[in-house]
């Protein structure tokens, strides 16, 4: 683990080379080794340890290979040490991720089982491919800028941010090209019927578990996996408080909740759960029926499919 944290450490340094160099000062590298620590500190439910694959070549971390490949022509991620008994309600027991250059690749998975106390999966069984379109987003991440530039900039300029929802090879040529140091990403894989979603942190190697599991028990509703599209698209936007995106994640496979629901589910005060699911009515991804504690909160795919989550 130290070996492959000071590998990423390292490949964050020679991504700053593809940075405008006059954004590269003393303050950003030092704003860059502040931000490294704190992710390198992060204590989250680790799904399982992650190996990637860039071009046929095993690489001991993806931001020592975005350092020093240029193109990709194919990628992959190999899952292990994963539990062989948590629940799976919200996760996917899944080996590999493979991807070409186009975005088209596949996921190798186990197949589930029921058991007594949930959904498990099965180690004995065969795993299979299922084919699968995959896009990927940056969650966590560093831009360099300048001390000039940030004590300069006007109050209601905000810093930039990283591109938006896009095929792996496109966000791979936009994150070198913009020196953009990624920290934790989304990988969406779509295929004909459903949406699996994969959050991978880049400096620790890991993948981690879905918030939702042990806090939510609704019943979830099944969604069009393009509505799904729409809303990675909406979140890679980064527009977004973390607290809005899980209260939309959330919301978005049940048919409704209120605001005392959401509290109760993210242990903060009612109040606080309204305000944020009034700014997720504003920004036309929730819709409300009712008023006062009655008050009902489900997505407003009408309007998610017409922006296509275009926030």
């Amino acid at each position: 683990m130290t070996e492959d944290v000071d590998i990423a450490w390292e490949a964050c340094e020679k991504l700053l080379a593809f940075a405008p160099q006059e954004d590269v000062d003393d303050y950003a590298r030092k704003q860059l080794r502040q931000e490294f620590t704190k992710r390198k500190g992060v204590k989250l439910q680790t799904l399982a340890r992650i190996e990637f694959v860039v071009n046929k070549h095993q690489t001991p971390n993806l931001l020592e290979a975005l350092a020093n490949v240029e193109t990709i022509e194919e990628m992959g991620a190999n899952f292990t040490g994963m539990s062989m008994k948590p629940i799976w309600e919200y996760d996917t027991p899944t080996r590999r991720l493979k991807v070409d250059k186009l975005g088209r690749g596949g996921i190798l998975h186990f197949p589930r089982r029921r058991t007594a106390s949930g959904v498990g999966w099965d180690p004995l069984g065969d795993p299979f491919m299922e084919r699968a379109m995959l896009r990927v987003y940056t969650t966590k991440w560093f831009i360099p800028e300048n001390i000039h530039a940030v004590t300069e900039r006007p109050d209601d300029v905000p810093p930039a941010k990283p591109p938006g929802l896009l095929p792996p090879h496109v966000w791979w040529e936009k994150v070198r090209s913009m020196g953009l140091v990624p920290f934790e990403v989304v990988v969406c894989a779509y295929t004909q019927e459903k949406r699996f979603m994969f959050t991978l942190d880049l400096v620790n190697n890991v993948s981690y578990k879905d918030f939702r599991q042990g806090l939510f028990s609704r019943k979830r509703e099944e969604r069009d996996v393009l509505d799904f599209m729409y809303l990675d698209t909406a979140f890679a936007t980064n527009k977004l408080k973390e607290i809005q995106k899980r209260a939309m994640t959330y919301l978005f496979e049940v048919e409704s909740a209120t605001a005392q629901e959401v509290a109760h589910g993210f242990k903060i005060t009612e109040k606080m759960a309204q305000n944020h699911l009034f700014g997720l009515v504003k920004k036309g991804l929730l819709r409300s029926e009712g008023q006062g504690r009655l008050e009902i909160y489900s997505p407003d795919l009408e309007n998610l499919r017409k922006t296509k989550g275009d926030i």
